[in-house]
């Protein structure tokens, strides 16, 4: 079901601002977005901003961005499943949604200050398992997240980018016009459940990991550091051992971690977190089929000028 353009500012105030029992209840009855939020003791507040949220969504759209709502036919099932009551009541996409409405999804995580080894293997993982007909679905990260995508895009595959800032962000705009072309061949899709015009914060990197581990069937850790570790005389959580604790322990997803000599690695099989990946485990799969793009899709978006 395609939700009325006009109701999707009302999608836009429920998911930035509603509370938690707005939410549950939209996504009770998800066809009464309208009525539900005009109801919420906030409405006379929110109402003040409709204009602004309104164009917000005006130049999303605009520059060739769309919004899944609940109702959205291409509404990841997977996170419906995976998420239940934290599923996001909207995710903005550009690219071609109907990746994530895919079979056959595979995460990886990583460090950003990866060992070159762990590098060569995650990129070489990744290509293996486009091969055998696999989405690869990442944080777009530094490090190991962007080094899977690109081998995942050079090897003929499509890949998901869950992003932590808005698409409309000048740092989203130049991912946009470094992978355009595989934007417009239908093979890389930039997701996001931030508002369009928010910046990146701490906050929603921790978020984006379960949208990551949502959208996959099984999480690839390359290299984590330990669950807590030192880092310029400072005490830090580890994002990549989150990410893997969150999808073994809250959404029972099977996580692997390749064999390497690195502290954080042989501390998640030692927790009963992650096993170790064996190149049995792909042989063991079998292969989903594999992408064919057609290339029709065209997003206004670089030269234009409209990019800035």
């Amino acid at each position: 079901m395609m939700v009325e353009k006009e109701q999707l500012v009302y999608w836009l105030l429920a998911a930035q601002y509603g509370g938690q029992d707005l939410k549950k209840r939209i996504q009770q009855e998800p066809q009464r977005i309208a009525e539900l939020v005009e109801d919420d003791p906030k409405w006379e507040e929110w109402r003040k901003q409709l204009i602004r949220e309104s164009m917000a969504l005006e130049e999303f759209i605009h520059q060739g961005g769309q919004l899944l709502t609940l109702l959205h036919p291409e509404y990841p099932e997977a996170l419906r499943k995976t998420l239940k009551t934290g599923t996001p009541l909207l995710l903005y996409a550009l690219g071609d949604s109907s990746i994530v409405s895919t079979t056959g999804r595979v995460a990886f995580a990583g460090s950003r200050k990866p060992l070159p080894e762990a590098v060569l293997r995650s990129r070489e993982l990744a290509k293996k398992l486009v091969e055998r007909g696999y989405i690869v679905v990442t944080g777009f990260a530094a490090g190991i997240d962007i080094n899977v995508a690109q081998a995942t895009l050079e090897a003929g595959g499509q890949t998901v980018a869950v992003l932590p800032q808005g698409l409309l962000r000048p740092e989203t705009m130049s991912l946009v016009r470094k992978f355009l072309t595989f934007l417009n061949q239908g093979r890389l899709l930039f997701l996001s459940e931030i508002h369009p015009r928010f910046p990146w914060t701490a906050r929603y990197a921790m978020m984006r990991n379960r949208i990551v581990t949502g959208l996959a069937e099984m999480l690839i850790v390359a290299q984590s550091e330990l669950k807590e570790y030192e880092a310029q005389g400072k005490k830090r959580l580890s994002g990549t051992w989150q990410c893997a604790e969150e999808a073994y322990r809250r959404y029972s997803k099977p996580v692997y971690v390749l064999n390497l000599p690195v502290k954080g690695n042989q501390a998640l099989v030692q927790s009963g977190i992650a096993q170790l990946w064996k190149d049995e485990t792909l042989n063991e799969t079998p292969p989903l089929g594999h992408f064919h793009g057609t290339g029709q899709l065209v997003l206004p978006l670089p030269p234009s000028s409209r990019i800035r």
